[in-house]
């Protein structure tokens, strides 16, 4: 199931779910690939975990907005540090209040790593009285 083709009433039908974020950047990858390869290719492997289990999970959009000032000389498209860890928590905390509780992080850009482990560290001080909760992140 894709988030973006749910209608509201049926979310709640939904929390039983893991609820999978694609995590991707637009940033330059050499000379000879498109500055979307990173958001390209966990978009292609987000497309595979949800044919395969569809019935499990619900699939947000790929996240294309990552983390990364090292490469803006080369030229992307990048939120500074805190403002994505706010953006990952706003997320986490959306799908909460949809009723998820299971969520994975599933990063496709290196840059995300540590916004994402410190979003996850504040989530779970956050979130600590919903003991039920789990939030995962996991890249390939």
């Amino acid at each position: 199931m894709r988030l973006e083709q749910a209608r509201w009433p049926d979310l709640a039908a939904l929390s039983d779910r893991i609820f999978v974020v694609p995590l991707g950047s637009l940033e330059q990858h050499g000379k000879h690939l498109p500055v979307f390869t990173d958001s390209m290719i966990i978009g292609h492997i987000a497309d595979r975990v949800e044919t395969l289990r569809s019935g499990q999970i619900v699939m947000l959009p790929v996240q294309w907005l990552g983390h990364s000032p090292h490469h803006r000389r080369f030229g992307c498209v990048s939120l500074d540090l805190f403002p994505y860890i706010e953006m990952i928590r706003g997320m986490c905390r959306s799908l909460v209040a949809i009723g998820a509780r299971r969520i994975l992080l599933l990063n496709g850009h290196g840059g995300n790593d540590i916004p994402c482990k410190a979003a996850l560290r504040e989530l779970k001080t956050e979130f600590e009285s919903l003991p039920e909760l789990y939030i995962a992140y996991a890249a390939y």
